[in-house]
């Protein structure tokens, strides 16, 4: 039986030895080297303020350390410390290794701080205009992040002057912006409170077109907004015109309906009818006070009465046509007898009013 047993035995430990035998000591794990700093460090990440960032190994034993392919001396196996100059266009390539075969390699992207004003090269209080109010929070956004990460024992004073004086040009840009955009709206309101012009009103529209010009004076509206501008100031200036036009028409009829019906001839009588057709013209329009308008009436009818007396004048005075002894001459057709070109020029200017309408005056608001 006892040799049964040790038959069994032996078998048993003549399978085990044939077993192979694991190894208890396995190799430990290394963890590879990291970049920490004052900030967030990130791979391809990009920065704008001076920086130090460390190199650091858990395990110690780190055994290279670059920087743009420069070795950097280890003191510490466990971290090293690396600045980096900020506020520049610049790279900066780490490279690290520790004894296990680790490596770390990371590229960081350095820029200006004035690089965070994107969108925004070359734009002064001068020339911004409104379509430049978003790039202009985003960008002091921006600048007001970067400040936060300011930290005096990493960046100099300068970064920090620079991010206060940026800052500060962004705010001047957006207070000049809506300083555009609130006189934009005091010229909608004052157009819309326009009332209908007569010589009553007429110092209101050169006031409200004296908005329109300093606007339009400045550099700081969009294509879009110039357009709108001009136009309106092209009515505006129209319409003052047509004022003075009427007080013109006005003022000639007082003039010629003054004339000595006794003494009207022949030769009155196209004179006579310009006047009587401008004035019928501006009756036709509202740019006339309800004084003026009862006395455009008046001087209507006595230059009507004065007209008539010219043409019955000239028919009076019409000579009896004689027999031709020979073939008269034929009129030049290129050449035909005209009244007073500036009555016709008036009156057309006159038609050219009525019939855009100024005589209802409607600007449309433009809202910036």
């Amino acid at each position: 039986m006892k040799k049964r047993v040790l038959t069994m035995l032996l078998a048993l430990i003549l399978v085990l030895a044939a077993l192979p035998v694991a190894s208890l000591a396995a190799e430990p794990e290394t963890e590879p080297p990291e970049l920490v700093g004052n900030m967030a460090i990130q791979d391809g990440g990009t920065y704008y303020l001076s920086m130090v960032v460390a190199v650091a190994d858990e395990d110690e034993d780190l055994t290279k350390v670059t920087l743009n392919g420069v070795d950097v001396e280890i003191d510490d196996p466990y971290s090293v410390a690396l600045r980096l100059e900020g506020n520049k266009e610049a790279t900066y390539k780490i490279h690290a290794e520790d004894q296990a075969g680790n490596v770390l390699d990371a590229t960081l992207y350095m820029k200006p701080l004035k690089a965070l004003l994107v969108g925004l090269d070359g734009v002064t209080e001068e020339n911004v205009k409104s379509s430049h109010l978003e790039a202009v929070q985003t960008a002091e956004q921006a600048l007001l992040d970067q400040a936060g990460l300011f930290e005096e024992d990493f960046c100099p004073q300068s970064e920090m002057d620079e991010l206060l004086a940026l800052v500060k040009q962004c705010r001047a840009l957006e207070k000049k912006i809506y300083e555009v955009e609130a006189a934009a709206d005091k010229l909608a309101q004052d157009v819309d409170a326009l009332p209908a012009p007569t010589k009553d009103s007429r110092e209101q529209y050169e006031a409200v077109l004296a908005q329109a010009q300093a606007l339009l004076d400045g550099n700081n509206l969009t294509d879009e907004e110039r357009e709108a501008l001009e136009a309106l100031r092209e009515v505006l200036a129209n319409v003052i015109g047509d004022l003075e036009t009427v007080q013109d028409v006005l003022a000639q009829a007082r003039v010629t309906a003054a004339k000595d019906p006794k003494a009207v001839t022949a030769n009155d009588r196209d004179e006579l009818k310009a006047v009587e057709y401008n004035l019928g013209i501006i009756l036709q329009t509202t740019y006339l006070t309800e004084a003026e308008r009862e006395e455009a009436a008046s001087l209507l009818e006595k230059v009507t009465e004065l007209r008539k007396l010219a043409e019955k004048a000239a028919e009076d005075n019409k000579p009896t046509e004689p027999k031709p002894t020979e073939p008269t001459k034929p009129v030049d057709p290129t050449n035909p007898a005209t009244g007073d070109g500036m009555n016709v020029a008036l009156s057309v200017a006159l038609c050219l009013a009525a019939a855009i309408g100024m005589a209802g005056v409607a600007i449309t608001r433009r809202k910036f």
